[in-house]
């Protein structure tokens, strides 16, 4: 079989790429969007706008919304829905308002919601409104937390009916004396830990699997860190791989974290201030992990996040286009295929539907492009070899040096079937490919080199 090899460059990085373009303004009947969130089918989009939820279809090839529905969370005056979730199943719709917790049953063929209860948990009073509440759910589905100010309560939910009783509640996370703020949470892709992050803090749990609940396993703050980049910090989010945890500063914009592979735990030497802003408000990732969207006031910037040391490259910058543009500010909500970007400013009654240039943040791992294969040879000499060809799924990968990197193995349909990290190797031993057939092998080394492989399984 003859060797195909092929390096493709990041080229979407020169500025003639990366282009987003606005395919639709939606009005929201006068009433401000503060949270959207989209089914794991892509199928419907559930808004948060006021303390009702608009429920739109969308188009999965245009990407265009059409309400359908809305209904009344709950009437609660002067705060508005700042979270959504939606079960892993598809099932259940969870929105939070204040210290309301509804769960909303989903009609799968219509995207309707029906009301299954409201949950009135008992927060630590406070005068002021929450703004950046947060809700993460385990990939079981048993387990919901809900975070409020500086608590986090843990919900357990029932898998038949979607209702929620609270287990547990954490309070005074990342407290310091005399000081008001939100807390935003986030759990790590294998589920066993949850990262809070607030004020000027990350407060690290363990999860117990078995029950949901929380223990307290670390706490980085300013004094941990030499560059002071945890000052007034507002959300983190994990990365391709859940190798690294990006964190937003208003004042020290995003700190890039690394995540030790064994505990979860926050390496402080790895954490560096990797991007500098005014004022950022909002960090979104696209669902691949792979690309990053910062929201200012004045403007959103995109990068792209290298999948194996988690540096950020510069894509581009959208500014406003005047000063009464409020189309690019605001939170960022991606389909779950990357394909489409939805801008949902809570200073108004509108939302706006981007359609994204594909090289914008990288193709979504299910739709690799595979007619970008041909027949060229040119890895540099970094590949030697690999052997045997064709084989039974066991095989090495020889390099012509010792390199840091990661092999991803993928069908003709671009569905990842193996991941196999590897740092200082010379060869790299993949096994463990059962079924027969064509795939192929992108090696990842270093910056912009992409090299692929059709190889033969027999």
């Amino acid at each position: 079989m003859r060797t195909v090899i092929k390096i493709l460059l990041l080229l979407f990085i020169s500025k003639g790429y990366a282009q987003i373009t606005l395919i639709q303004k939606i009005p929201t009947n006068g009433l401000p969007p503060h949270s959207m969130t989209i089914s794991k089918d892509n199928e419907y989009a559930f808004v948060g706008a006021g303390s009702t939820i608009q429920v739109f279809k969308r188009n999965k090839l245009t990407g265009i919304l059409n309400l359908t529905s809305s209904v009344d969370s709950i009437h609660f005056l002067g705060n508005y829905l700042y979270s959504a979730i939606v079960s892993p199943d598809s099932n259940y719709l969870y929105t939070s308002l204040d210290r309301y917790l509804s769960t909303f049953k989903i009609n799968k063929l219509t995207g309707n919601l029906t009301k299954i209860e409201t949950v009135n948990y008992n927060v630590t009073p406070t005068s002021l409104p929450t703004t950046t509440s947060g809700m993460a759910m385990s990939k079981d589905n048993k387990d919901l937390y809900r975070s409020h100010r500086d608590q986090i309560f843990h919900f357990r939910r029932n898998l038949i009916t979607g209702k929620l009783t609270l287990v547990d509640t954490i309070k005074e996370v990342n407290y310091q004396p005399n000081y008001s703020y939100d807390i935003a949470i986030e759990l790590s892709h294998n589920n066993k830990t949850l990262y809070a992050t607030g004020l000027h803090s990350i407060s690290v749990f363990k999860r117990d699997t078995s029950n949901g609940n929380l223990q307290l396993y670390q706490r980085l703050d300013n004094s941990s860190l030499q560059n002071q980049s945890l000052n007034n910090v507002t959300e983190s989010k994990l990365g391709v791989n859940g190798k690294y945890l990006y964190t937003l500063s208003r004042y020290n914009g995003i700190t890039k974290s690394e995540i030790n592979h064994l505990t979860d735990s926050i390496d402080p030497v790895n954490s560096i201030t990797c991007c500098g802003f005014n004022r950022p408000d909002y960090l979104s990732l696209t669902p691949n992990g792979k690309g990053m969207c910062v929201v200012s006031y004045e403007e959103a910037i995109f990068y792209k996040i290298d999948s194996i040391n988690g540096d950020l490259t510069l894509v581009r910058k959208y500014p406003k286009l005047s000063a009464h543009d409020k189309s690019l500010i605001g939170k960022k909500v991606f389909d779950n295929e990357g394909s489409f970007m939805y801008s949902i400013p809570s200073f108004t009654d509108t939302i706006y539907v981007y359609k994204l240039d594909r090289p914008l943040f990288d193709y979504p791992d299910s739709t690799l492009p595979i007619t970008s294969i041909n027949n060229s040879f040119n890895n540099k000499g970094i590949v030697t070899s690999i052997f045997p060809t064709p084989n039974k799924g066991d095989f090495f990968v020889n390099l012509s040096d010792y390199y840091d990197g990661i092999i991803i193995i993928r069908n003709l349909t671009g569905q990842i079937i193996k991941e196999v990290p590897f740092k200082k190797a010379i060869s790299v031993h993949v096994d463990e490919i059962k079924t027969p057939g064509l795939y192929l092998i992108e090696i990842n080394i270093g910056t912009n080199k992409f090299i692929f492989k059709t190889i033969t399984i027999n």
